[in-house]
């Protein structure tokens, strides 16, 4: 488990110009390996075992797997600001879309060790870098973030925290919120913090609440002043036509993530205040009822008792 109690915002200065770069011919000799390795491990599976070789195809289950983990070279000791070459890994299609097959043959701690190895390299994954392809975004969302945020929907508030430490730690929070995947994660965090607070008891249960609390305070104050300049990386051209938000939807549910985690009113008071001019613009928008569902989503966060439509009718 990593050390919750190191101080926050610390990173190690590197040369990134001093580690060798990892070719793409590599990779994807990796990722034909990791094909290979899975299409191999389902034929076994379809088939099963023998009743006399129950225990050799058992132990072929294993080995495989064991090689599959090899491949995929997460547990490398790799030094942050080097490349990653399971960051390289992610950043081919074809490797986005055998993540969900491949998480059905690691055990809990190899997926543990495989999301957290997502979470310190965002800044080496494609779908982080200010050119992406829509194509490749899409098969990021739909084939590496639903294994995710199904193991981290499972997890226990210390798994959380250590989880959102490795984010807050290794990336600079205003990075983060402005790109998506970021905005994902940190909101994924949030959600589920939350619901494991409202059943939480005392003793060690209530150091990590603290914990997270910390956690969620320097978010917080690192974001401040920022909050409304999240949604300029996400919102498209200005003439936003009905049904088309683009992104904007992903800021407007971290933001009622973050207002429903506030613990003091001067937390929802800073929130309101910096995001109000974009909540009353996007009030006014009353022929689209998404962007109005978009600004319930956070008001109703915040829980003043108000809807766009009625905010719209009082300006």
């Amino acid at each position: 488990m990593l050390n919750v109690s190191k101080e926050l915002g610390h990173k190690e200065k590197v040369n990134p110009n001093s580690f060798e770069k990892i070719s793409r011919k590599k990779v994807l000799s990796s990722i034909e390996r990791v094909y290979a390795m899975v299409l191999s491990l389902e034929q076994l599976n379809r088939d099963g075992p023998k009743d006399e070789e129950a225990d050799e195809w058992k132990i072929e289950i294993e080995e495989k797997i064991h090689q599959l983990w090899i491949d995929l070279r997460i547990a490398e000791n790799i030094a942050y600001g080097a490349p990653h070459p399971f960051a390289a890994f992610l950043s081919i299609a074809k490797g986005k879309k055998v993540i969900p097959r491949i998480i059905r043959f690691l055990s809990a701690d190899q997926i543990l060790l495989l999301v957290t190895t997502i979470f310190a390299r965002l800044d080496g994954l494609d779908v982080c870098q200010e050119q992406v392809s829509e194509a490749e975004m899409e098969l990021f969302m739909n084939n590496v973030i639903p294994p995710v945020v199904g193991f981290i929907s499972e997890v226990p508030l210390n798994i959380v925290n250590a989880c959102m430490r490795i984010l807050l730690e290794r990336h600079n929070v205003l990075w983060l919120a402005h790109t998506k995947i970021g905005l994902v994660f940190l909101t994924l965090f949030l959600s589920r913090a939350e619901i494991l607070k409202q059943s939480m008891g005392g003793g060690q249960q209530e150091l990590e609440v603290q914990a997270w609390t910390e956690l969620y305070g320097f978010l917080f104050t690192r974001l401040m002043g920022n909050f409304g300049g999240i949604f300029g990386s996400f919102e498209v051209a200005a003439t936003v036509t009905e049904g088309e938000l683009g992104d904007v939807v992903y800021v407007w549910q971290f933001l009622a993530a973050v207002a429903v985690g506030a613990t003091t009113m001067e937390h929802q008071r800073v929130l309101v205040t910096e995001v109000r001019e974009k909540i009353i613009e996007t009030s006014k928008r009353n022929e689209n009822p998404k962007a109005l569902a978009n600004v319930n989503l956070f008001l109703n966060a915040l829980g003043l008792g108000i809807d766009a439509a009625q905010l719209a009718a009082l300006q």
